[in-house]
């Protein structure tokens, strides 16, 4: 099989993504943030607490992950500056990031009273719902912030897939991270999102097209095609697995030695040997009388 053909389908789902794409995020101890935090600090010894200043350091310590300190300083600040609706907002945001779900919830209630269409304050009630258990009225007030955000943040997009998903909706899910990808670059995430659930509902020929796209599109061919390959086993197209896993283990043979020994590529190589030896038996095993 050519890699220039429609590939068969691989069972490379999104735990597997991450031995593929790095997604770089913030560690936890930043030092620009230290140093704001700390610049801050003396900032307010020196020209007194404000509530805009302990607002700025309570986001400062949000970013960092110091939620406690982080609501002490809020705390500080509307005692400053009473019925604020920004620092309710920050609130939100601090309670919603520490992953405690009912007070986010009952905050971000709060100020949607009076910010009925803020887009920020709609997808942190969504977080909550979701985290609450309300998979129902999270994808409604992801669909809302999307909608009025000038440019939704791609993670809207996969929490409201990841909601429609357990409510079965996967036809649902798929559309929203094709509206995704249509609006901005089809992002490597997104993708592999989509053909997880296209694989869930059966729909191997889209997931076999997006695949594709990563088989063109990259010079290393083997993962995408291991993926092609397990994708055309599970739709069971048993032949095509075979040539295709056999041409991921024939490309992986021409690697140099240093590049062989790398532990992911052993991983690779298992994974397609396996699947050549379970397509060849399932391809040969003679038809039950």
């Amino acid at each position: 099989m050519k890699a220039n053909i429609q590939p068969p389908k691989l069972r490379l789902g999104l735990s597997c993504a991450v031995a593929v794409f790095v997604l770089v995020r913030p560690c936890a101890a930043h030092p620009d943030l230290i140093d704001q935090i700390n610049q801050l600090t003396t900032q307010l010894k020196a020209q007194g607490e404000s509530a805009d200043g302990l607002e700025q350091r309570a986001e400062l310590y949000r970013r960092h992950g110091q939620f406690e300190m982080a609501l002490i300083d809020i705390a500080a600040a509307e005692r400053l500056a009473t019925n604020s609706t920004t620092l309710i907002l920050v609130k939100a945001r601090i309670f919603c990031d520490a992953g405690m779900a009912q007070p986010a919830f009952a905050t971000i209630q709060k100020f949607l009273r009076n910010e009925t269409n803020h887009a920020e304050g709609l997808s942190i009630r969504a977080r909550c719902e979701a985290r609450l258990k309300q998979p129902d009225a999270a994808i409604a007030d992801y669909t809302t912030a999307i909608k009025l955000s000038p440019a939704p943040m791609v993670d809207l997009y996969l929490e409201r897939a990841r909601q429609q998903a357990l409510l079965g909706k996967l036809d649902d899910a798929v559309c929203g991270l094709d509206e995704a990808m249509n609006q901005s670059s089809p992002l490597p995430v997104l993708q592999m999102t989509a053909i997880e659930y296209d694989r869930q509902r059966g729909a191997f020929d889209s997931a076999l097209r997006r695949v594709d796209g990563f088989v063109n599109q990259y010079p290393v061919k083997e993962p995408w095609l291991t993926l092609c390959a397990e994708i055309l086993e599970q739709a069971g197209r048993k032949r095509e697995a075979t040539e295709t896993f056999q041409q991921v283990i024939t490309g992986i043979e021409k690697y140099s030695t240093v590049r062989r020994g790398l532990e992911l590529t052993k991983q690779l190589e298992a994974r397609a040997r396996q699947g050549f030896a379970r397509a060849q038996i399932l391809t040969t095993t003679p038809p039950k009388l």
